[in-house]
C-alpha cells in the first residue's frame, strides 16, 4: 500500500491489487450493449481529460474496467451525459467531503468508501471514483427508448 494525494485528498492504495483485481473484471457498458453502452465505448478513449486519464493511471484504473455506467440524460447542447463508477482498492485517509466533486480540467469526479455494484468481485477495503462524463453520440443508430435505458 502506498499513500497518495488527489485534489485535498489524502488516498491509501494498492496499485497492484487493483490491478489484479481489474484483470478479472467485465466492463458493465461492454457486458450491457443496449446503443448508449455501445456510444459509450465507442466514444471513452475521447470522454476524459488527460489530467483525469492521469489520475486513473496512477491508481492502475483500466479505462475499460468500468463497474457501473449509465446514461442519465440527453443534453441541449446535444451530448450525452453518463455516470461511470471505477473501483480500486484503497482507503481514505483524509478528504474533503465526498458530496463536493472533485474537478479536473472542469471534470467532475468523486471518491466514496461505499461501494454499491459489484462489492463481492473487490477484496476490502475497496474505494470508489464516480465521474461523469459527456459525449456525443457517434455510433451509427439510433438511440433507444428512454424506457430501457440502462
Amino acid at each position: 500500500m502506498k499513500e497518495i494525494k488527489i485534489k485535498g485528498w489524502r488516498l491509501l492504495i494498492d496499485p497492484d491489487r487493483t490491478r489484479q483485481v481489474l484483470q478479472n473484471i467485465k466492463s458493465d457498458a461492454e457486458t450491457c450493449g443496449c446503443s448508449y453502452c455501445r456510444n459509450f465505448i465507442a466514444s471513452r478513449e475521447q470522454a476524459y481529460p488527460g489530467d483525469f486519464l492521469n489520475v486513473l493511471q496512477r491508481l492502475r484504473i483500466d479505462l475499460k474496467k468500468d463497474v457501473q455506467t449509465s446514461h442519465i440524460v440527453r443534453l441541449e447542447n446535444e451530448l450525452h451525459q453518463y455516470q461511470v463508477d471505477y473501483c480500486f482498492i484503497g482507503k481514505i485517509l483524509e478528504g474533503v467531503d465526498k458530496n463536493i466533486p472533485l474537478n479536473i480540467e472542469s471534470f467532475n469526479f468523486t471518491i466514496s468508501d461505499e461501494i454499491l455494484y459489484r462489492e463481492k468481485e473487490f477484496p476490502k477495503p475497496v474505494l470508489v471514483l464516480q465521474c461523469f462524463p459527456q459525449v456525443a453520440w457517434i455510433i451509427n443508430e439510433k438511440e433507444i427508448s428512454a424506457e430501457i435505458d440502462c
